[in-house]
């Protein structure tokens, strides 16, 4: 089993957790051995941290792990699909809280 498959049993397993902050501890102690898993399996972990972060309501801490891994990922050059479909679907969804934030702050204005 290579290692972004295994991450993505692991992603099932953390959106099981019923609290985001178990989740995100999860998914830490697995980048613990972020030198076992490699850089795409690390960046897929840190987008479900992503995920987790915003229904958090942290999108601050949300946009720079994006920004950090959209570094990442301007390096890698994979026949992974899911590692970039993982950004751009925790990409989306900041956006889409981060303009929600936005908006109530235009409406209460």
């Amino acid at each position: 089993m290579n290692q972004v498959t295994f991450v993505q049993i692991i992603s099932e397993i953390g959106k099981s957790f019923h609290d985001p902050s178990s989740a995100i501890k999860f998914y830490n102690e697995i980048l613990a051995g972020k030198n076992k898993l490699g850089q795409e399996a690390s960046v897929c972990l840190e987008m479900d941290i992503v995920l987790e972060t915003l229904k958090m309501n942290q999108p601050y801490q949300a946009k720079n792990i994006l920004a950090t891994c959209k570094e990442k990922l301007s390096s890698i050059s994979s026949s992974e699909t899911v590692v970039f479909s993982k950004f751009y679907q925790a990409n989306a969804e900041y956006r889409k809280v981060n303009s929600k934030s936005r908006l109530e702050h235009f409406v209460l204005s």
